[in-house]
């Protein structure tokens, strides 16, 4: 596997996600931006997956910066990172929001109540 190709996908994969669970976290404590009392920290670790789909700018930007030969190495990185991405932000947001479609929730199910608030 070309170097490029880890490289490109490592940053979609690992970087994206990483700087925007770091800006949300840096703009809750400096008060630009209140995160919503039900929207966890985990739902947002989770949306922040799915920003490795970094299709459109990643080659429009790996275009500028390689050589044809190069190029194609990082085509095939950010596609691998994108299919990757997509793939573990669907199932992460799945898991997450699988108790509130079903109307309940962890010692609620044991219960049998249904929820008045917020299941994530």
């Amino acid at each position: 596997m070309h170097p490029v190709s880890v490289a490109v996908a490592i940053a979609l994969v690992v970087g994206k996600p990483v700087g925007m669970i770091t800006m949300c976290w840096l703009a809750e404590r400096a008060r630009l931006g209140p995160r919503p009392t039900d929207l966890p920290w985990s739902m947002i670790a989770a949306a922040s997956v799915v920003t490795g789909i970094g299709f459109t700018m990643s080659i429009f930007i790996a275009g500028l910066a390689f050589d044809s030969a190069t190029l194609d190495a990082a085509k095939v990185g950010i596609l691998g990172a994108s299919v990757l991405s997509g793939s573990a932000g669907l199932v992460l947001l799945f898991s997450l929001t699988r108790r509130r479609r079903h109307g309940l929730a962890g010692s609620q199910i044991r219960r049998g109540k249904a929820l008045t608030t917020s299941a994530y």
